[in-house]
């Protein structure tokens, strides 16, 4: 509604404004042109708007859309340090009562109790069940992360630390009842290091009384960084622990969209013994050429109605993921460069159309300021003022809108990872630019020549 308003107003207001200032009004043909374009834009305000919206609409969508490719190409990279992760999970909260409820499917579950919810001995047992090839034949070397319960929430966090998530996050991503109704995960440290030393990093050193914060989930690590930033003491099992002031951001499982939104790693003297997790992670790395078997093993177990096999939630191999990423990255990159541009191009033939047209309808106009004594180059210097100020009114409100629009775009690519909006902003207008500005210059030359061509 805005915009429509913006551009009934603008003829009236343009011709005034340029009134008021009488030198300008009054030098060379501005008076013609000025009365040529307010005529022009106050009968076709509504098309204008229309293109207005479609450009918005165009730049708005390839920006987004190369983002969420740059995004999903750099998570892939650093969700694949391992070739394979399986995740279980064995309890969830009831959404109505609030109380953690078994997800193992019915007969499972006493194979998980049989081996003490150690995934790999489960593994192994349902390769033999399943006459596959042997679990050593097949992995290398394979670490279990347990997750647990923390009973922290994102309220009891601003409370110690003063930062709210709202703050950091998009309201439209966040429900409203994120800080009250969202926990934090808790993991031993020495299962957590004995996973960044499979992939390759660094372990990380925990005093007794200390806390580490990890989250690789784009969204919400600018939040934890400024929570980390003020060393809250939180508190898990009955012990004071105060967080460090930084945060892990490393991905720590085979995925193509990281979502460890805030874990909270401790020391393993503060989990209870008789602690239950509620999820459990197991990375692999394969043995040299049997990423491929372990593949369709995991499929068969993961598809085995047998109860004497290790219930798996969910497999993703390294494989996989990048196939996935590739085609998914492929498939949005040419739909937003597809609608971007043609959008761009069908905008900018209607505003040509509709300049050529007025061109031709006013070339009587043009042969009597020839009459008149004006030069042919005042008269080529009014239509080109005309015809780039028809085209260039779109466009700025176009963009105007996308600066705004982008604030809420940016919040919803870091769902898939980090995204240089910058760059993605400046390529995309760039390339605009040019197809924009070729179709005024045409435009331009194809009227001029229609001018000269009627007035000779």
């Amino acid at each position: 509604m805005g915009t429509v308003l913006f551009f009934y107003s603008l003829s009236g207001f343009l011709l005034r404004l340029f009134q008021t200032i009488r030198p300008l009004y009054l030098r060379g043909l501005n008076m013609f042109f000025l009365r040529q374009l307010s005529a022009r834009v106050n009968s076709a305000f509504v098309s204008m708007s229309v293109i207005s919206l479609t450009l918005f609409l165009a730049i708005t969508s390839v920006c987004g859309g190369i983002g969420i490719c740059n995004a999903m190409a750099s998570g892939v990279e650093s969700g694949t340090k391992y070739d394979a992760s399986v995740i279980t999970g064995y309890m969830t909260p009831d959404p109505e009562s609030g109380e953690m409820v078994s997800i193992v499917p019915k007969g499972f579950d006493a194979f998980v109790e049989e081996h003490d919810r150690d995934m790999a001995a489960g593994l192994a047992d349902s390769a033999v069940t399943l006459g596959a090839a042997s679990w050593d034949d097949l992995v290398d070397r394979s670490v279990q992360v347990d997750f647990y319960m923390s009973g922290i929430t994102y309220g009891d966090v601003r409370q110690a630390s003063g930062e709210s998530i709202f703050d950091h996050v998009g309201a439209g991503i966040m429900s409203s009842d994120m800080e009250s109704n969202s926990f934090l995960d808790v993991v031993g440290v020495s299962q957590f290091n004995d996973a960044r030393e499979l992939a390759g990093l660094e372990p990380v050193a925990l005093g007794e009384d200390e806390a580490l914060i990890w989250s690789d989930f784009t969204t919400t690590v600018p939040y934890f960084e400024a929570v980390a930033s003020k060393q809250p003491v939180l508190s898990y099992e009955g012990r004071d622990l105060r967080v460090r002031g930084e945060i892990s951001r490393d991905t720590l499982e085979t995925t193509g969209v990281a979502q460890r939104a805030g874990v909270l790693v401790v020391p393993d003297s503060c989990i209870p013994s008789d602690a239950v997790p509620y999820s459990s992670l197991l990375d692999v790395q394969c043995k040299p050429g049997q990423a491929e078997a372990f593949g369709a093993f995991m499929d068969e177990v993961e598809n085995t109605p047998d109860t004497n096999m290790w219930p798996v939630t969910m497999v993703q191999t390294a494989s996989d993921v990048r196939t996935q990423s590739k085609g998914l990255v492929a498939v949005v990159s040419y739909l937003a460069m597809y609608i971007g541009f043609v959008l761009v191009i069908a905008c900018a033939a209607i505003l040509a159309i509709q300049q050529l047209t007025d061109a031709s309808n006013n070339v009587r106009r043009y042969e009597l300021l020839a009459k008149l004594g004006a030069p042919e180059s005042m008269i080529s210097g009014a239509l080109f003022k005309q015809i780039g100020i028809y085209f260039l009114f779109p466009l700025v409100l176009g963009v105007a809108h996308t600066l705004c629009a982008m604030q809420v775009v940016i919040d919803v690519v870091r769902v898939f990872g980090y995204m240089d909006i910058g760059q993605m902003s400046v390529i995309a207008v760039a390339a605009f630019l040019a197809v924009y500005g070729a179709y005024f210059l045409v435009t331009y030359f194809t009227a001029r020549a229609m001018v000269r061509f009627r007035r000779s």
